[in-house]
Formats: C-alpha cells, structure tokens, sequence
C-alpha cells in the first residue's frame, strides 16, 4: 500500500475482498485465492491497476482460465478469470439471508459489486486496466530488501473474443 500511495498519488484502493460474519456473528474474510490482493482506482481517468503482492520467496501462481487452460497470475486471462469469480462470488452473496438483512454484510457486497462495475469498464476499454507485481525479498539475514514494482504484460496468448463468455 505504501508503494502504491508513493508511486501512484492518484488512484485509490478500492474494494477487493469480500468479507463477511458467520452466523454466530464472527468476522470472517475469504481467502485472497480468487480475488486479487489490491485493486487501485483513478476516479478522473478511469483507469485500475491490481496489485499482486508477494513477499520472500513467493511465486506466481496460477488458475484456471475461462477456457480451462491453467493461466499464470499477472496475465490478461487469469485477471479475466478473477473478474468472472468475482461476479460469482457477488452473485452468491446477494443470494445471501445477510444481504438487505446485515447492514455491513449489504454494504461489502455493494462495494465490491462497484469494484467489479469499474474492473469491467476498465477490461473493456482501450489500455485502462494494468496490473502489477509488488513484491519484497529477504536479505540472508532475514531483513527486508527494498521493494521491488514490476508491470505485468496485458498482451492476451490469444485473441480476446476468445475467451468471453
């Protein structure tokens, strides 16, 4: 985050995750698997950037695509496969007994369904979504190394008509 507010002044974080309370009123937050770690919005020119964040010695990791193919993470296809899950997920929520009944529950899903709302139009215009490697090593003695920001490629492995459903 504090990379994020340094290098890019101009977008904000914006919902990523959909948490939640179990029925014993519990704070619950699903797992980052199926959502990506960051998602950062630019009101003024519509542009998102996801952030995938990685420290010591994590790897990239990896799903399966909207054709069933196993996509990397950071590419255009696994970025198309999260935004798929992620209307899933909201669509499971508003099926939810929480939702109109559990003001925060309600307000989660409406945030990340404003998220989603953004993700698409982004996705779908010309160069207004990118996505980003933050990621910091450790040094041998176990202290943290600088922070290191990297682009992923938005260039589809094939033609994106391809892959929507």
């Amino acid at each position: 985050r504090l990379v994020m507010a340094k290098d890019y002044p101009d977008f904000e974080e914006i919902s990523s995750q959909l948490p939640g309370k179990d029925n014993k009123g519990k704070e619950i937050k699903a797992p980052k698997q199926g959502q990506f770690d960051l998602i950062y919005y630019n009101k003024e020119t519509g542009q998102i950037i996801t952030v995938e964040a990685k420290g010591g010695g994590s790897i990239l990791g990896s799903r399966k695509g909207l054709d069933g193919r196993q996509v990397q993470q950071g590419t255009p296809e696994y970025r198309d496969s999260i935004i798929e899950n992620m209307k899933k997920q909201i669509e499971k929520a508003e099926d939810d007994d929480r939702y109109d009944n559990d003001e925060e529950f309600t307000e989660q899903v409406d945030d990340l369904a404003k998220t989603l709302e953004k993700l698409e139009f982004a996705r779908d215009g010309d160069g207004l979504i990118s996505s980003k490697k933050v990621s910091q090593k450790l040094h041998k003695d176990g202290s943290l190394a600088k922070t290191k920001t990297s682009d992923f490629s938005n260039t589809y492995t094939k033609k994106k008509t391809e892959y929507n459903t």
